[in-house]
């Protein structure tokens, strides 16, 4: 009777293993879709999904050195706020999010998009091609220091580990290591690209911030914006976005809360994203 039990107890194990097999293999693209549409804006993280779904576009990502995240959106949203830019230059566009969020909020400008990486320029095209905005981008390999011509608004979310904390392979290190471009590098280029009414606007880790508008002030670049990025209000900013300007001009300091203490997102941070989220 024991021998009986044990058999009987391995088949209905058998049994349930197999349909929840069968319901995993239903219901795992639905969640896989779903997964996809949301990411989390207080954890600075990105998605591990293959694509990401906008309002009016869509980002695919596997194949890019720099995953869509909470950074570049942010930055994608707040830059050049107030202005009319005709050129733009996305420096570093990864998957070419920045570049299509600016072509989105820029109707008439023409938008430039680079990045070191060939793998990321080629998956950047195909989702610059799938795009409204096709004949407005335009997605090259290129290293920043060899640019030429002149833009009225510069956007990077740039590398910013240095080399002590260097990633396993040599994509991630180009993507968020200065190895490749360091701020000061960054900074110069940017000085010379500018028009004169031209603005550089980057998202960094709050910690380096003042080194950046210290070494920015070297070459000429004020800094005319600033925003604070907090999760919540109980967090210190662990993100800061800046905009520099060749003229000398007050300060636009604000600071962004993302979530409320009940973990509802703040209406600035709704009001900024409003245009991109589903």
């Amino acid at each position: 009777m024991k021998n009986e039990k044990t058999v009987s107890e391995h088949l209905i194990s058998h049994v349930l293993l197999q349909l929840f097999t069968f319901h995993f293999s239903l219901f795992a693209p639905f969640s896989y879709l779903c997964i996809s549409k949301h990411i989390d804006p207080n954890s600075h993280v990105t998605m591990s999904s293959p694509y990401f779904r906008f309002r009016q576009f869509t980002v695919w990502h596997d194949r890019s050195s720099l995953r869509v995240g909470t950074d570049g959106v942010l930055i994608g949203a707040w830059a050049g706020r107030q202005m009319h830019p005709s050129s733009i230059l996305d420096a570093g566009t990864g998957s070419g999010l920045i570049a299509l969020m600016m072509a989105q909020r820029f109707p008439d400008s023409v938008v430039r998009a680079i990045d070191i990486d060939a793998a990321s320029v080629e998956q950047a095209r195909d989702n610059i091609a799938a795009s409204p905005w096709a004949g407005r981008i335009v997605a090259e390999q290129a290293d920043f220091n060899q640019v030429t011509g002149e833009f009225d608004l510069i956007v990077s979310n740039p590398p910013y580990f240095d080399e002590d904390t260097a990633a396993a392979t040599t994509q991630r290190n180009q993507a968020k290591h200065t190895v490749t471009l360091s701020f000061t590098q960054l900074i110069s280029k940017s000085a010379q690209l500018l028009t004169a009414g031209g603005r550089l606007a980057v998202i960094l880790p709050h910690a380096v911030v003042s080194g950046f508008i210290g070494t920015a002030a070297t070459y000429g670049l004020c800094l005319a914006r600033r925003c604070d990025v907090c999760g919540s209000e109980q967090r210190p900013p662990r993100r800061t976005m800046l905009e520099f300007a060749k003229n000398a001009i007050e300060t636009d300091m604000q600071t962004l809360v993302i979530r409320t203490a009940t973990n509802e997102y703040t209406d600035d941070y709704r009001r900024l994203t409003a245009d991109f989220y589903l």
